[in-house]
C-alpha cells in the first residue's frame, strides 16, 4: 500500500444501541461530483487482517452493530469473507453500508452478495439513486451515457435481494425527485420487501459549493414543499435526513407519520437519541493501533457547519436541531431566511400550542 489510510470508528448510541463506523475502502467505481471524498484507483482497501482487528475491538467494547464505510464498500476484495468473520467469530449483530449500484452488475459481486443470503436479516444495504435517465447519470456520476445500462441493471438486482433495503436520494434542482421515484417503482421486487426511501437535503460537499449549492439547493419554503408533496405520493416508508424541524408540519411529528434524522442521525422522529459523548478513532497506518482517541473536536466540527438564526429562538425543537447550514446562511442571507422561518412557522407551526 503506498499511503497509510485513516481507519475511524464513529461510535454513537441510538436508544440504547451501540454502534461502530468502520473504514473498509477508499476505492470506488463512481466519480460522483457531489462526492468529497478522495478516489483511489489502485490499493486503498484497509487489509483483511487489519479489519478483523477493528472489528475485534468495535465487538469488544460491545459495538456489535457494524456500519462500513469509505468509498464502495462491496468492491472490498474480501468483503464475503469480512461479512463472514464479523457474525460467525466476532459476534456481531448487523451490517450496515452504502451502494452507488454499479457494482451489483458484476457476476462475481452478486454472487458473493448471493453466498451472503443466510445473513440476509443481518446486512442492511443502502443504495444511493441520483439518477432516472442518461442524462442526469452522467452529469453527476462521471460516467458517459453507455454505462447507465450497466448502472441500471445492477439496480435491479440490487432491489432483487432479500435483506433489509433502503434509497437514499439527494433533493436538489436539477433533478426531479418524483422521477426517481417513479424510476424505482418501475423495478420488480419480492411482495414482502419492504425498502425505506430516505431523502436526504443538499449539503455543501464536493462540486456542491458556493454558487453551485445556491443554485442546486431549494430554500426553507420549498424543501416543505417537496417534503410535503413526497409523503403524499409515496405511501411507504419514508426517512428524512438533515432537513431542520421547521420544515416539517408539526401534526405529523406528533404523529410520527414518518421518520425524521437530523445531522448524522442524531434524531429520530421528536425523539431525541441519546447521543454518546465519547466519539472514537482508531488510525491505521500500517498496521492497526488497539487504542482510542477521543475525538470530540469531530463533533464539534458537525456543530460548526450549523448555525441558530433569531427566529430559532422560539422553537421547541431547539436544542435538538442543528438549525441552518451556515452555508446556507451565506448563500441566502439572513433577511430571507427569516422570512422563510416565519412563513413555515404559519405554514406548519402553532408554537403556542407547542410550548405549553
Amino acid at each position: 500500500m503506498k499511503k497509510a489510510l485513516k481507519n475511524k470508528k464513529y461510535l454513537y448510541n441510538i436508544h440504547g444501541i451501540s454502534a461502530a463506523y468502520i473504514h473498509v475502502s477508499d476505492v470506488c467505481n463512481f466519480k460522483c461530483k457531489i462526492c468529497n471524498l478522495p478516489i483511489e484507483k489502485k490499493g486503498g482497501f484497509v487489509p483483511l487482517k487489519d479489519m478483523k482487528k477493528n472489528i475485534k475491538i468495535a465487538i469488544k467494547l460491545n459495538l456489535k452493530n457494524l456500519i462500513f464505510t469509505g468509498q464502495e464498500v462491496i468492491l472490498h476484495p474480501n468483503f464475503e469473507e469480512i461479512c463472514r468473520f464479523a457474525f460467525e467469530e466476532a459476534g456481531a449483530n448487523y451490517i450496515t453500508f452504502n451502494t452507488n449500484g454499479l457494482a451489483f452488475y458484476n457476476k462475481k459481486i452478486i454472487k458473493s452478495v448471493k453466498n451472503l443470503e443466510k445473513y440476509a436479516n443481518k446486512i442492511y444495504y443502502a443504495i444511493s439513486c441520483n439518477f432516472y435517465d442518461k442524462k442526469t447519470f452522467s452529469t453527476w456520476s462521471g460516467h458517459n451515457e453507455s454505462v447507465f445500462y450497466n448502472w441500471v441493471e445492477g439496480v435491479e438486482n440490487f432491489l432483487k435481494l432479500k435483506n433489509k433495503l433502503s434509497v437514499d436520494i439527494i433533493l436538489k434542482k436539477d433533478v426531479n425527485i418524483f422521477k426517481i421515484l417513479k424510476f424505482i417503482e418501475n423495478f420488480s421486487r419480492p411482495a414482502s420487501q419492504d425498502i425505506d426511501i430516505r431523502i436526504l437535503d443538499l449539503m455543501p460537499f464536493g462540486y456542491t459549493k458556493g454558487e453551485v449549492f445556491k443554485r442546486l439547493k431549494y430554500n426553507l419554503v420549498e424543501r416543505s414543499e417537496n417534503i410535503s408533496k413526497i409523503k403524499n405520493y409515496y405511501s411507504g416508508l419514508l426517512s428524512f435526513e438533515s432537513f431542520p424541524f421547521c420544515s416539517f408540519n408539526q401534526s405529523d411529528l406528533k404523529r410520527n407519520k414518518y421518520f425524521m434524522y437530523n445531522f448524522y442521525l442524531l434524531f429520530d422522529g421528536q425523539t431525541p437519541i441519546q447521543y454518546d459523548p465519547n466519539i472514537y478513532e482508531t488510525s491505521y497506518n500500517g498496521k492497526t493501533e488497539n487504542w482510542l482517541i477521543d475525538t470530540r473536536k469531530l463533533r464539534q466540527s458537525y456543530n460548526n457547519m450549523f448555525s441558530y438564526v433569531e427566529e430559532c429562538s422560539d422553537c421547541h425543537y431547539r436544542g435538538q436541531c442543528y438549525g441552518i447550514e451556515r452555508e446556507y446562511i451565506k448563500a441566502r442571507g439572513l433577511k430571507k431566511i427569516s422570512k422563510e422561518i416565519k412563513i413555515l412557522k404559519k405554514k406548519n407551526w402553532n408554537l403556542d400550542s407547542v410550548n405549553k
